[in-house]
C-alpha cells in the first residue's frame, strides 16, 4: 500500500472518530439536526422591561423565568431573549436549543458531547444572561407596543411558525412621545382609533401571549390597576392573540 494511501485512510479515520465523538454520526443514524432547519417549529420570545428599577424579589423572579423557559423547551425550538429600552429593539440572545444528552440516538460518547455542546452554546449562555438581565435602569422611555410589533416582524416569529409564544415582563406602563399612559386613561376604546394604534397594529393570530405584570411600589403605581391591566388586554385581543396575565408582586 502506497504511502499516500495510507494517509488517505488515516485522515479519513481520523475524521470518522470526530464526527462520532461530537455526536455527527448519531445524527445520520437517527434524525437530522433539529438546528438546522430554515424556520424553527415553535419560537419563544422573552421581552423583558429594564427601563425601570425594580425591587430584588422582581428581580429574582425575572432571571428564574429566564431559565425555567429555557429548560421547559424541546431541541430544536428557538429562543430569544428581547429588552424594553430607549433604543430600536435588537435581540439581546438568540438561539436555537441543540439536543443533549437526554434527546440523543445515539450512546455514549458521543452523547457526552452533545451535552458538553448543550451546556457551552446554550445552558450557559441562558444562565449568564439571567443574572445580566435582573439589573436594570432608568429610562426616559417605555416602547413596550413598538417592540412587540418589532417582534411581531422578524421572519423567525412569522405565522409560518407553529408555536408561538411572548412572555412580556413588565410594569406595562407604555411611555413614548407618541403616546404615555402617564398622561393618558387606560381607555382602549378611544386609543383604538388614534394614528399611534393603527402605527403598531401588527397581527398576533394564533400567538401565546403571557403578561408577566410587574406591580410598582411608588408613584407610578396610580397608573396601574384592573382598568390598565383591561387595556392591555383588549390590545393584544384586537391583534389576535391568546392572552393570559400574571401579576408579579
Amino acid at each position: 500500500m502506497h504511502t499516500r494511501d495510507i494517509t488517505q485512510i488515516g485522515g479519513a479515520a481520523v475524521l470518522i472518530l470526530g464526527l462520532l465523538f461530537s455526536g455527527y454520526i448519531g445524527d445520520a443514524l437517527g434524525k437530522p439536526d433539529p438546528c438546522t432547519a430554515p424556520v424553527p417549529t415553535s419560537h419563544t420570545v422573552l421581552l423583558a422591561d429594564r427601563t425601570d428599577i425594580f425591587s430584588a424579589t422582581v428581580r429574582g423572579r425575572l432571571a428564574a423565568r429566564v431559565r425555567e423557559l429555557a429548560a421547559g423547551l424541546h431541541a430544536g425550538d428557538r429562543y430569544s431573549i428581547y429588552t424594553i429600552e430607549d433604543t430600536s429593539p435588537e435581540p439581546v440572545w438568540s438561539a436555537c436549543r441543540p439536543r443533549n444528552a437526554e434527546d440523543a440516538t445515539i450512546s455514549t460518547p458521543g452523547a457526552y458531547w452533545l451535552d458538553v455542546d448543550f451546556k457551552g452554546h446554550f445552558a450557559g449562555p441562558v444562565q449568564a444572561l439571567s443574572e445580566k438581565l435582573a439589573t436594570a435602569a432608568q429610562a426616559p422611555h417605555s416602547p413596550i407596543m413598538e417592540t412587540v410589533a418589532a417582534i411581531a416582524s422578524m421572519p423567525t416569529f412569522s405565522p409560518s411558525v407553529k408555536n408561538r409564544t411572548l412572555i412580556i415582563v413588565s410594569d406595562m406602563l407604555e411611555n413614548t412621545a407618541g403616546f404615555s399612559q402617564y398622561r393618558s386613561g387606560p381607555d382602549f376604546q378611544q386609543f383604538q382609533h388614534t394614528a399611534y394604534a393603527r402605527g403598531v397594529g401588527v397581527r398576533l393570530d394564533g400567538v401565546r401571549v403571557r403578561v408577566l405584570y410587574i406591580t410598582r411600589h411608588d408613584a407610578a403605581s396610580a397608573h396601574q390597576g384592573a382598568a390598565h391591566k383591561a387595556f392591555w388586554i383588549s390590545w393584544l385581543k384586537s391583534l389576535g392573540a391568546d392572552v393570559t396575565v400574571e401579576d408579579v408582586r
